[in-house]
């Protein structure tokens, strides 16, 4: 107990221990102007909808709010620069190595899903000629129809 703190000015606050378990962070893009605090698993959702992201101007080279991109285009970018530039933090890191991993596996998942189509069309190919030759062979020998296809 420290002296500003007794019994009497302690009180339950109705919160549960399952509420501080949970991971809860702050927005990497503080500096920016964005005061989120939230869980970690929001975060990247939140970082590319986030009006306070630093974008970059590929006509000139700079660097751009988010929230101010579409100005700056249609003024010849001439809006200010961002202020902040983006940093090299291990939370920015992490993020670019799960963007690069997260489109790796769509483009795996593509090609997954596109050999599975050429399969399925070289299955239903195969039977259907499998299908063509069963009912060549029933046709009737010697005159005598022994079943129809």
């Amino acid at each position: 107990k420290g002296p500003g703190c007794t019994r009497r000015r302690c009180g339950r606050t109705g919160w549960r221990i399952r509420a501080f378990r949970r991971p809860w962070v702050a927005c990497w893009n503080a500096a920016g102007g964005c005061g989120l605090i939230g869980p970690v698993a929001f975060l990247l959702d939140h970082y590319k909808e986030g009006d306070f992201g630093i974008v970059p101007c590929c006509l000139r080279h700079s660097t751009v709010l988010q929230s101010d991109i579409l100005e700056h285009f249609k003024n010849g970018c001439s809006t200010p620069r961002a202020t902040h530039e983006p940093t090299d933090c291990p939370a920015t890191q992490v993020l670019k190595d799960v963007n690069r991993t997260c489109l790796e596996t769509k483009k795996a998942m593509g090609k997954i899903s596109d050999d599975l189509m050429s399969l399925q069309t070289s299955l239903n190919q195969c039977s259907e000629g499998v299908e063509s030759r069963r009912c060549k062979m029933q046709e009737p020998i010697g005159g005598k129809n022994f079943r129809a296809c």
